[in-house]
């Protein structure tokens, strides 16, 4: 079951029906952006945020780009022809029988606005903030250039170190991928490509998010008590 608030007011001209008709996505929209401000400003100063409460601003980031065509669903569904679809077409449907036309561009002028603000909020989460950045990273990854990743030459890791890395992986349930190549050089004398029999063996581990529920409020409390040490020292100077 659920429910419609509908409220009754007066209106003398335009602008505030067009404030009735923009509230309620820019509603969401503002909520949505505080919600990606608290995940951004907790990854970066606390390098924890939830998985969970990711997912849960993703799916309302959805429902909030997506916001006008469930207004338009439930106008429809339950004929409200005073609904939030039709205040500007009733307006100025008053003044003319003419008009309403013009109420509804209007409308859509100003839900393809919003619509187009919630668009670019939601890319620049999903792509940077959701997750910790791993649909950025994943691309970064996949089409960086091998001068922007670390490669250690073998003097610099040891074979027994990489075996124990591998050990400790297994005992962890970590997932481990082994991916083995050929190196192909150039031959200055022959002029053509030559092939090495050689094999570079690369391990890519993979953790688990241990950031929890209890260890993100324990993150936050420790910042709280950083910053109310920080106010104690300056209050006794």
């Amino acid at each position: 079951m659920w429910y419609k608030i509908k409220i009754d007011y007066s209106f003398w001209y335009v602008g505030q029906e067009v404030a009735v008709v923009a509230f309620g996505t820019l509603a969401n929209t503002l909520v949505f952006l505080l919600f990606v401000l608290i995940c951004h400003i907790s990854q970066k100063y606390i390098y924890c945020f939830p998985v969970s409460f990711c997912k849960f601003i993703a799916w309302y980031g959805l429902a909030t780009v997506f916001d006008f065509f469930l207004i338009a669903v439930i106008d429809f569904a339950t004929q409200d022809w005073k609904g939030d679809l039709f205040k500007l077409y009733l307006f100025y449907g008053q003044a003319d029988a003419n008009s309403g036309f013009v109420g509804f561009f209007l409308t859509f002028i100003i839900h393809l606005g919003l619509l187009i603000v919630n668009l670019f909020i939601f890319y620049n989460y999903i792509v940077f903030i959701h997750m910790d950045g791993r649909l950025s990273d994943i691309y970064m990854r996949i089409t960086g250039k091998m001068s922007k990743f670390f490669l250690p030459l073998d003097s610099e890791v040891s074979f027994n170190y990489l075996r124990h890395l591998y050990q400790i992986g297994e005992i962890n349930n970590n997932r481990i991928i082994v991916n083995s190549m050929h190196s192909v050089q150039p031959n200055p004398r022959t002029q053509t490509d030559q092939r090495f029999l050689n094999k570079a063996i690369h391990f890519y581990k993979y953790g688990k998010n241990n950031c929890t529920l209890s260890n993100f409020l324990k993150s936050l409390r420790y910042l709280w008590s950083r910053v109310a040490h920080f106010l104690s020292i300056e209050g006794d100077k």
